[in-house]
């Protein structure tokens, strides 16, 4: 590619030696065969480098024309792909800085080169802590699913799923990642996190489970005859309160 322009030019002035020796020597050739009186040779080979050097301005001309045209064009073309690409380095870095969720980009070693506000407030560290401490600072290293996970994205280039992550004071959360692995602009793999703490929920459904647990102790134990039934009015379940007064009736 970077011999291309020089291919180029070397054709166009290979051509024109060409041309204009052929030009030079035929021309000659007639001025001398039509007239042997040397003022009018004078005067035809006037007009005939007057004649060479107009229809070399205007086939050089042509060829300046058309490569600047095409300079042009390709410039134009490279000014909106650079603009492309600063529209799109532009919604990434607000949807970077933006997001509510944990966003990490790091390397397939474990080093992390870059962390958003969000993540920095899940793990309560600077960006410049995450970056330090990288990927095993930020990952509990006991959860059995790791070695799974990264072996999985490995094979199939990314991973979804819930690991357990460390904060800066060292107490452990579940989290939500997607984790995938990408090439940068100089072809070198990389890689992403997007992690979302899910303690909360993890929380709610602990405290579903304990109330259900409670309604079905209080069912079940009740001195009551207690009946579920379905919107159709179909009995689903009795508890043992209900069977026993069912067995003495019966």
């Amino acid at each position: 590619m970077k011999r291309e322009p020089i291919i180029i030019v070397l054709k166009i002035v290979i051509s024109y030696l060409v041309i204009a020796g052929s030009y030079i020597l035929i021309s000659d050739y007639y001025v001398a065969s039509m007239s042997n009186d040397q003022n009018v040779i004078t005067r035809l080979q006037t007009y005939k480098g007057w004649g060479f050097v107009l229809v070399s301005s205007i086939g050089l001309f042509l060829v300046l024309y058309k490569l600047f045209r095409n300079l042009i064009k390709e410039k134009e073309i490279q000014l909106e792909a650079q603009s492309l690409l600063q529209k799109s380095e532009q919604m990434f870095r607000l949807l970077f800085l933006n997001s509510g969720e944990a966003i990490l980009l790091t390397n397939l070693d474990g080093s992390i080169d870059a962390a958003n506000p969000a993540a920095c407030k899940i793990f309560g560290r600077s960006e410049k802590e995450i970056c330090s401490v990288g990927r095993n600072g930020i990952i509990d290293l006991k959860d059995p699913k790791l070695i799974l996970a990264l072996e999985e994205r490995k094979q199939t280039g990314k991973f979804i799923g819930e690991l357990n992550f460390v904060r800066k004071d060292g107490s452990v959360f579940p989290g939500e990642i997607s984790s995938s692995i990408f090439y940068d602009a100089d072809g070198k793999e990389k890689t992403s996190m997007i992690i979302r703490d899910i303690s909360e929920r993890r929380l709610a459904e602990k405290e579903l489970i304990s109330k259900n647990s409670l309604l079905t102790a209080i069912y079940e134990s009740s001195p009551f005859m207690m009946v579920l039934v379905d919107k159709s009015g179909k009995v689903i379940s009795i508890n043992q309160a209900g069977i026993k007064l069912s067995l003495i009736h019966i």
